[in-house]
């Protein structure tokens, strides 16, 4: 009995000498509980970084699709804005009525519809030019063009419902 007494006294030596080299090796750490405490504190911390992370990346995301959509918005515009400027159409109508003494039509359409005054548009019949009409006043849902004369052959007869467009030749100008 003696001899297990002994045994267990050496054994709890050498573990107090393990624990005390331990405590050692510790001591500059500071206290492990204030330090698991801190972790913890630690591991939200980064966990809600991380979250607004991913809520800024999204942000981002949105920002730079809508500043593509806008920048697309502006190149239309200032295509548009060109195309006013150098009196060109870029929308198409009809003919609503035709007023032949006079030598003009009026059209279903106005500057909302993409028709610009000054400019030149072609009367499309069959997929073909039958006449041309120089555009000369225009409010938003109407307009009022002439016919010009030399463009209008002997046969052709402008009707109320026929297609106009943009002139095929201010568009070839216009892309050289």
């Amino acid at each position: 009995l003696k001899k297990e007494i002994s045994d267990k006294k050496k054994q709890v030596e050498e573990q107090a000498a393990e624990i005390a080299v331990i405590q050692e090796k510790t001591a500059d750490a500071g206290n492990l509980e204030e330090l698991a405490g801190n972790i913890t504190r630690l591991q939200e911390q980064i966990a809600a970084y991380e979250d607004e992370k991913s809520g800024l990346e999204i942000q981002r995301t949105n920002l730079l699709a809508e500043r593509e959509s806008t920048s697309t918005t502006i190149a239309g515009y200032k295509e548009r804005s060109s195309k006013i400027t150098s009196k060109v159409s870029y929308g198409s109508a009809r003919i609503n009525s035709i007023f032949g003494p006079w030598g003009f039509v009026t059209l279903s359409a106005g500057s909302r519809g993409g028709i610009v005054s000054g400019s030149t548009l072609d009367v499309v019949r069959g997929g073909e030019a039958v006449a041309q009409l120089r555009v000369r006043s225009v409010e938003s849902g109407r307009a009022s063009a002439d016919v010009i004369p030399d463009s209008l052959g002997e046969d052709v007869t402008l009707m109320v419902g026929d297609k106009v467009v943009p002139a095929a030749v201010e568009e070839a100008a216009e892309a050289e």
